[in-house]
């Protein structure tokens, strides 16, 4: 499995290390790659010939000093307990935009993108700052959102929350080898609320149609009664105590909500479970 970790070196960026180092643990052919993206250094140079034109140029002595600096923070930053035995390799490069890192040459084919996130309260957002945003509505690949501590469990009690429609249900066999990775305890969760209302025979005969076709047979089958998919996603694993959601997320509306939309103060207060999410078309 190939890991992508875009990284700032900041306390929380370790979070993200750990994640990466507990999935590629189990998988026998892995390769973390750990990113840092900057922007270089440049000056302008004004012509006094008459034509009233600048030339902007790289600052080449700034950009040598600037590498220089972020080479060894990256040394120091790979510098945790669990690396020394796996397969990493780390690059700086300038000048690119987050949501462009994975269409990079240099950078490859990943099979997951893991970020961190800081805790959020008040009006901030459940992925606080825009970089994580922009991944996240762009990537095509899973991404594994950590907030605080990285810490699961051997075996971790895990949700993942679909309407188990068949159209959306395929792309879970993009999460799945994550999932094994992580040892994971999985429910299939499914929030019914008075606007998506149906009966309990029809939500069960989901449940157990999507366990059949992905191996999922002693998967715990669950759905949950809330006034939203959101509320109801929070209010159950609070209540579960689960150390992990997944979820597939398009558009801006239903579970991208919970990424991107107004309850997401609501939804985060007391919340700090990573989620692994996957945009589809």
């Amino acid at each position: 499995m190939n890991i992508l970790i875009p990284t700032d070196f900041s306390n929380l960026s370790v979070n993200a290390l750990k994640a990466a180092i507990r999935i590629a643990e189990k998988t026998e052919k892995h390769q973390i790659t750990v990113v840092h993206l900057y922007e270089a250094p440049y000056s302008s140079n004004i012509s006094f010939m008459g034509d009233n034109t600048s030339r902007i140029y790289l600052d080449m002595e700034k950009n040598k000093k600037i590498i220089s600096a972020l080479k060894t923070k990256m040394q120091t930053f790979l510098k945790i307990k669990g690396i020394e035995k796996l397969n990493v390799k780390s690059l700086i490069i300038k000048d690119v935009a987050i949501e462009k890192i994975t269409k990079l040459s240099k950078i490859g084919k990943h099979d997951l993108i893991i970020m961190s996130s800081r805790g959020a309260s008040g009006v901030q957002k459940y992925f606080l700052g825009s970089n994580t945003q922009k991944v996240l509505r762009t990537s095509k690949i899973p991404v594994l959102v950590v907030k605080n501590k990285f810490n699961l469990s051997r075996k971790p009690k895990t949700v993942f929350v679909s309407d188990f429609k068949e159209k959306e249900a395929k792309y879970f066999k993009k999460l799945k080898p994550i999932l094994k990775a992580l040892n994971v305890n999985l429910r299939l969760l499914k929030i019914i609320t008075p606007i998506n209302f149906e009966s309990s025979m029809n939500t069960e005969y989901q449940l157990n149609q999507f366990g059949k076709v992905y191996d999922l047979e002693n998967a715990k089958k669950v759905f949950y009664n809330h006034t939203s998919v959101e509320g109801g996603v929070r209010a159950y694993c609070q209540f579960h105590n689960i150390e992990l959601i997944t979820m597939l997320t398009h558009g801006r509306t239903g579970l991208n909500q919970l990424v991107f939309g107004s309850v997401t103060e609501d939804m985060t207060k007391g919340l700090n479970t990573p989620v692994l999410s996957l945009k589809i078309d």
